[in-house]
């Protein structure tokens, strides 16, 4: 097996380990076992939660705190919490509501593909999240079976990932490590993914141009605030505040 490295450095971290268990090699369980200690290590951080006085856990949401725009959650500045944005379910029984209230999860329906979709412009797209579930149609056309044999856990899951993966630009070696499938496998879903969705490699090209045309690209983040990243090398990106109308449209 390959040596592996990060940032030019021999390493034994989690994504190297997952990398490593992709090999079909005698040595693959015991990784696994290493993969699911790391992750039990991990998990035991969340067991440990720090409470204000009160018992209550709190968190600090900060707005810049990821690149993407995404918000991002700490520990709180009490010195409560952690960050409760990827709180395992094994410990979120844990946390419990005040008498006569519930917990509510709300998610948006495949939002992300909705979005590509309109970028895309792609109408036959669009009209289709009204009609079926995209994800289970797409691994029954990635996999080649009915809609109806199409299983949550597998199939569904990994259409999910492919068309994330293709929509962004991922590349087949690192499709492959998720899925943790073969290099070939890996290819082919990513060449059925654009036979089907004809409509996205034009976007990427559109995309493409209006980088190198403007050396910059702005972006709607999950708040509805504009972001502008302008390009001023191969390799480095400088940020720029909201467009002005933008900030009248949201204040």
């Amino acid at each position: 097996m390959p040596i592996q490295k990060n940032k030019g450095k021999i390493s034994t971290n989690k994504m190297c380990i997952e990398k490593l268990e992709c090999y079909p090699t005698p040595y693959r369980p015991h990784l696994g076992l290493i993969n699911a200690l790391m992750d039990y290590t991990k998990r035991r951080d969340f067991y440990r939660i720090k409470q204000d006085p009160d018992g209550r856990v709190r968190t600090s949401l900060k707005v810049h705190g990821a690149y993407t725009g995404r918000v991002s959650s700490s520990t709180s500045i009490t010195g409560s919490g952690q960050n409760l944005q990827n709180v395992p379910k094994s410990a979120r029984s844990f946390y419990v509501p005040d008498p006569g209230k519930i917990f509510i999860q709300m998610d948006l329906s495949q939002a992300e593909a909705r979005v590509v979709a309109a970028l895309c412009k792609d109408t036959k797209w669009l009209n289709q999240f009204n009609e079926i579930d995209l994800h289970t149609w797409l691994a029954s056309q990635l996999f080649s079976i009915p809609m109806e044999k199409v299983r949550k856990k597998v199939e569904r899951q990994a259409a999910k990932k492919v068309g994330h993966a293709c929509n962004y630009c991922l590349a087949w070696n690192a499709l492959s490590k998720q899925l943790k499938c073969s290099a070939k496998e890996a290819k082919l879903h990513i060449a059925n993914y654009f036979n089907v969705r004809t409509s996205v490699r034009p976007w990427h090209e559109r995309v493409k141009e209006t980088v190198k045309r403007d050396r910059l690209y702005e972006r709607l983040t999950e708040d509805s605030y504009s972001s502008r990243a302008r390009l001023t090398t191969r390799s480095t990106v400088t940020l720029l505040p909201p467009s002005p109308k933008v900030q009248a449209r949201t204040t």
